[in-house]
């Protein structure tokens, strides 16, 4: 419990507001990477490939300066925790992380690079990147009590937030880009069959996820700020919470029933002949969100109630 009301800048508004802004980069950026040169890239690529592009001098090498200045970033972030007297262990990644933004810069990202020479890819230097992330956040989340931990739990949603809506509108810039072509199948899978069904079952999915992921976010974050202004577990902010339940609880089962029918659109196609799903699947990331924002939510109506029931004795 806080000790009195806390002012909680995040709301379900501003959350939707950054989830369209993130919706539109997801889709800009896709159709950007599968765009004329940027085709025969891996997307994962993004935006080292193109930084080497712009940036690339007459012999289609990256110059050591650009390589040094991109990597002297991470190194000016160890160097800050280290004037503010911040350092931790986890800090130590941000060197590593420089060391491989170099190591990415240095070597050109191409399909004749990549097959020419040994090349570390960039998803490398991300996983680094993250795990420093992820540490630093982990270890505040263990040491923050009432508020700060109040406002770490609502960035962290609104960045859950914002990851499906970034996912959402890339499966936009999926289909608009499929829409575009003659021949869906091998366009969309990189040569490997699959059908026009399937593809766009697949994006329609996914689409579908991402949203029911967003809404769950922002219920979430109007259960937080309702605990914040009130500063205890009001009847408010069991209505909140109560809300936010059925609303997850509607949600995954939505998602289980899709899930049930694309099995028996799968087998039907089949037997048709007209070409399966088998390749399509659900996506996950909103089916875990749900199921773990549901159990906290019932975890929190328990113990709303078990609060009341022991005043009632005292």
């Amino acid at each position: 419990m806080m000790k009195g009301p806390y002012k909680f800048g995040l709301t379900g508004a501003r959350c939707l507001i950054l989830c369209a802004a993130a919706a539109l980069i997801g889709c800009a950026i896709y159709l950007f990477s599968v765009s004329q040169v940027e085709a025969a890239l891996d997307r994962s690529w993004f935006p080292f490939a193109q930084l080497q592009a712009l940036t690339a001098g007459m012999d289609g090498k990256t110059p050591e300066s650009v390589c040094l200045a991109l990597a002297a970033l991470p190194v000016f972030g160890f160097i800050a925790q280290l004037l503010r007297n911040r350092f931790k262990p986890e800090d130590l990644l941000l060197l590593l992380s420089a060391v491989l933004l170099y190591l990415v810069m240095k070597n050109p990202l191409t399909l004749e690079g990549v097959l020419s020479q040994p090349t570390v890819q960039p998803a490398v230097f991300w996983t680094a990147l993250l795990a420093w992330a992820g540490l630093r956040i982990l270890r505040a989340s263990c040491a923050a009590e009432g508020a700060p931990l109040l406002s770490i739990g609502g960035w962290a949603v609104c960045a859950a937030a914002l990851y499906f809506a970034y996912g959402a509108g890339a499966n936009i810039g999926a289909a608009v880009y499929a829409l575009r072509l003659s021949s869906l199948g091998a366009a969309m899978a990189g040569g490997v069959s699959i059908s026009p069904a399937a593809l766009f079952s697949k994006l329609v999915l996914a689409f579908v996820s991402a949203c029911l992921g967003i809404g769950a976010c922002v219920l979430t974050l109007s259960a937080l700020r309702r605990y914040a202004l009130d500063g205890e577990l009001s009847d408010a902010v069991v209505g909140a919470v109560g809300r936010l339940s059925r609303f997850c609880a509607t949600a995954l089962a939505a998602m289980l029933l899709l899930s049930a029918a694309l099995a028996v659109a799968d087998v039907l196609l089949v037997r048709s002949g007209s070409g399966g799903l088998s390749s399509v699947s659900f996506p996950v990331s909103a089916l875990i969100y749900c199921f773990a924002v549901l159990l906290g939510a019932r975890f929190i109506a328990a113990h709303k109630r078990l609060r009341d029931e022991n005043d009632m004795f005292i």
